[in-house]
C-alpha cells in the first residue's frame, strides 16, 4: 500500500517538472514531503547496505519568496538513485552515500544513528527489529556541492532474523521531521 501510495504521489509531483518547480538553484533549507529507501545486507565482515531511494523534498517558506527568487530557486527537490552505508561495529554509527541515478551528484552523510522502538540488533525477539535512524547528510559532490548539512529521519524495519521472510532487507519510509540546508552558490 506505502508503494502504490509513494508511486501515486510522485507520479502526480512528475507534473511539476512541466512547471519548472524542479529546476533551478537548490539554496535554502528543504523539508521532506515524502521518500523511501530499500536495501539489502551485503555485508561479510560487517554490516553493509546496498539499495535504492527516492526522497522528495520542498523548499521552505517558498511563498514568502520575492518573484526574482522562485525564478533563481528550485521549488522542489525529487531525487533517487543508489545509496550504499556502512555500519562500524565498534560504535554502531552508520555512514551512507546516496548516488542520485543521472550521477550528477553524490551525498554523504556520517554518524547515523539508529533507535529500537521494538527488537534489537540481534533478533533475540524473533520478530524484525522496528526503528527510527536518523542520517545526517554532510557533504555533497557536483548538483549538491553547496550542501551545508541536515538531518532526516526514517521509520525503518529491519529484517535481521535469519529464516524468516525478507530476512536482510531492509525497508523505510521518509519522516516529515527533518531538513537539508544548501547555501547559495554566489551564481
Amino acid at each position: 500500500m506505502k508503494k502504490t501510495i509513494l508511486a501515486v504521489g510522485l507520479t502526480a509531483f512528475a507534473t511539476i517538472t512541466n512547471a519548472g518547480y524542479l529546476s533551478g538553484e537548490l539554496d535554502g533549507t528543504y523539508r521532506p514531503m515524502l521518500g523511501s529507501i530499500t536495501t539489502t545486507e551485503i555485508g561479510i565482515t560487517q554490516p553493509e547496505q546496498l539499495g535504492r531511494f527516492t526522497v522528495f523534498l520542498e523548499r521552505e517558506n517558498w511563498t514568502k519568496l520575492p518573484d526574482e527568487e522562485r525564478v533563481r530557486i528550485r521549488r522542489y527537490m525529487l531525487v533517487y538513485g543508489l545509496v550504499r552505508g556502512k555500519v562500524d561495529t565498534s560504535t554502531f554509527l552508520a555512514q551512507h552515500v546516496l548516488v542520485n541515478d543521472e550521477r550528477t551528484g553524490t551525498v554523504y552523510t556520517q554518524d547515523d544513528s539508529i533507535v529500537p522502538i521494538s527488537g534489537d540488533m540481534f533478533c533475540s525477539t524473533g520478530e524484525p527489529m522496528r526503528a527510527i535512524e536518523t542520517i545526517n547528510p554532510v557533504q555533497g559532490t557536483g548538483e549538491y556541492a553547496n550542501l551545508e548539512g541536515g538531518q532526516l529521519k526514517l521509520s525503518v524495519i529491519v529484517y535481521n532474523c535469519p529464516g524468516t521472510k525478507n530476512f536482510g532487507n531492509n525497508n523505510m519510509t521518509l519522516r516529515k521531521d527533518g531538513y537539508l540546508k544548501f547555501s547559495s552558490s554566489g551564481e
